[in-house]
This record gives C-alpha cells, structure tokens and sequence, in this order.
C-alpha cells in the first residue's frame, strides 16, 4: 500500500502492461503500473489524476448500493415494493401479493394478475427458494432466474399490444423479442427487427416499460430518432417526454442487481 497523500491510500498493482491505469471502485482505488514504471513515475501521473480521483469517489459515495440478496431486503417488481423471502426448503419461486380480499393469495410463477389490486403501499413477498442453500449468491441466481422469466413473458404480452396500435400494423414486420442485460440501455432494436429489452425493465412501473417499448416499436418504421420516429412514439405514448425524464432517475436511483 502506497500513499499519494496521507487522506487517500491507493493500492499498486505492477504487471506486463505498458501503460499506467488507474480503477476506483467501493473497494478503494488502484493503481496498475508497468513493471519498470519508477514510483515517481507513478506518484506524478496520480497526482495529476486527482481530480478525476476526487470526482469519481464523489460518484461512487453517491451511487446505490449493491443489492443485498437476503431475507428482508426490498425490491420492486413492476414498479411495487416487494419483500424478499429466502426459502431454504423449497426450490419453487412465488410472488405473493396480499389483496384487500384474501392476503393469502399467491401469484403462481406464470406472471397472472390477481383479479384484486394489492393493498397501497404494502410489500408483497418474493419467496425465492434454494433448498439446502442460502448463499447470497445462490439466491441471486434463483431470484434473477425467476424475475427475468417473468419479465420475459410480460413483454410477450406488450410488444404485440402496442404493436396492434400502430399505424397499418397489418404492414409491419414482427419482431423477434429477446432479453438484454445491458447496463446503459432499456432496448434496442436491429434493422433485422430484433427488439431486445432489459429485463430491470419488469422492477419499474408498467406505465415505463410500455414507452420502452412503444419507442422500440417505432424504430420498425425509423431506425433513428428523427421528427417522424418522435412522432410514431408519441402516437403509441403521448406522454413519452416525462417518461423519458423518469426512466433517466429511476436508471440512477437503481442498485447494481
């Protein structure tokens, strides 16, 4: 461990590498250096860093945490606050939603809506269940599992909905749907009209993931963002531009899953 200044330690990494780098993550930040790079080499390319340094730190103090996938922790799906429940007994996943009516009423895997809207502001409960296990880990992988299932076949229901609304929709190509993971896009869609959505989509509001995917529909008729694409997006989505402000905090306000 090397200090640039008493107030900021950083950790130097030497290898086989001709340049010197610099990566800043919760963990702190580290320097890579090549094998021969002097110390005052290395001292005098961070110090002129430091406020890049300063900056990124700012980011990162700021950022959301990262997920923690336990039992009480919270999440959204579909844009409601839901409880995470690690089951260590059972290997099926179950949203549970309770309703005004019947607080026993469980939401089967399939994605089905209940006939009775859940009670305001009350979490519903992931179950996520990873028999004989209960690593973090493990029930990342179960839960994601389960969530971009459902996220999958919610939009299997949307895209042809708005995609039936379109101006001679008859005339439009159908489009391949598949899942993104992307971490700076919602969707996209290719000249060989494949839409791609991100499945974090199914944690926002539904009224977010229809403009999402009102505006990758619009780009089967404008594979750009010109006045014509805006004016297909506002016809599926009239309200588009708040959405888009919206989609923009809630992108920064999102853990890392």
């Amino acid at each position: 461990m090397n200090l640039l200044q008493p107030s900021l330690p950083y950790a130097l990494v030497r290898s086989r590498r001709r340049t010197i780098a610099i990566h800043a993550n919760r963990a702190g930040i580290e320097v890579r250096a090549p094998l021969r790079a002097s110390l005052r080499e290395i001292h005098g390319f961070v110090e002129e860093k430091a406020d890049w340094i300063a900056r990124r730190l700012e980011e990162l103090a700021q950022a959301p945490k990262p997920f923690v996938w336990q039992s009480g922790s919270q999440l959204t799906l579909l844009g409601q606050p839901v409880q995470l429940q690690v089951n260590s007994t059972s290997r099926q996943t179950q949203w549970h939603r309770p309703s005004v009516a019947d607080p026993t009423d469980w939401f089967a895997p399939d994605g089905a809506k209940p006939d009775l809207p859940s009670l305001p502001g009350v979490p519903s409960v992931l179950e996520v269940g990873v028999r004989g296990r209960s690593a973090a880990d493990a029930v990342r992988r179960c839960a994601l599992q389960w969530i971009q299932q459902q996220a999958l076949a919610h939009f299997e229901q949307r895209v042809p909905t708005l995609r039936s609304r379109m101006p001679a929709a008859q005339a439009l190509p159908i489009p391949t749907l598949a899942l993104s993971n992307a971490r700076t896009l919602w969707g996209s869609c290719t000249r060989d009209h494949r839409i791609m959505l991100n499945w974090r989509l199914f944690l926002l509001p539904e009224t977010l993931i229809d403009y999402v995917v009102a505006h990758e529909l619009a780009h089967l008729r404008e594979l750009n963002h010109s006045p014509r694409f805006w004016s297909i997006v506002g016809r599926l989505y009239p309200a588009y531009s708040s959405a888009r402000r919206e989609l923009l905090r809630q992108a920064r306000a999102m853990p890392e899953y």
